[in-house]
């Protein structure tokens, strides 16, 4: 009677752990699937918005017309819902619009991520020098973050840089 009950126990122990399984596999893809629902969101949002003229768009959007969906997910703290970045620093409060921060995940490379939202660049990575960004880190914080996260990069933040006319600023050797 006690092997009996040992192999039921195996068996019911196999079972549990293929159900914990089963249940581990569906929690990987109902996250992603909420990064998919949560781009979408951006996407009607700015679908139903209206344009530069105020003018609502009548015409249906196609899906086709839009660039890749930007993973909501992968920017977070900074990037809200509406596609808007909101952060504070110890002077103020900034508010990035939603059309400055696609226009800035649409680029290609760094530069011209920082150029999207008028950030003081200078590049010096033609003559084997970095590309820096101009400021201190807690204005500077939700742009780098981004930044690293789409371009996969890394940086340092210092206040002896020649290019930044010794202020503090940001760099990267980072060739994106």
């Amino acid at each position: 009677m006690s092997n009996f009950n040992q192999a039921d126990s195996l068996i019911i122990q196999n079972k549990i752990q293929k159900i914990e399984e089963s249940l581990k596999s569906i929690q990987r893809e109902a996250a992603d699937i909420q990064k998919q629902l949560d781009a979408l969101r951006l996407v009607i949002h700015d679908s139903s918005s209206t344009d530069n003229k105020g003018f609502t768009i009548s015409e249906p959007v196609k899906m086709d017309s839009f660039p890749t969906l930007v993973d909501i997910m992968n920017y977070k703290p900074y990037l809200s819902l509406d596609g808007s970045i909101k952060y504070k620093t110890s002077t103020k409060v900034h508010n990035i619009p939603a059309e400055v921060v696609k226009m800035a995940l649409e680029t290609k490379t760094l530069k011209a991520f920082f150029q999207a939202f008028s950030l003081q660049i200078k590049d010096n990575r033609a003559k084997g020098g970095a590309l820096w960004v101009k400021g201190d880190a807690d204005s500077l914080e939700p742009y780098i973050y981004i930044a690293c996260r789409k371009f996969a990069c890394g940086g340092k933040y210092t206040s002896n840089g020649n290019a930044t006319g010794y202020q503090i600023g940001w760099f990267t050797h980072c060739r994106r």
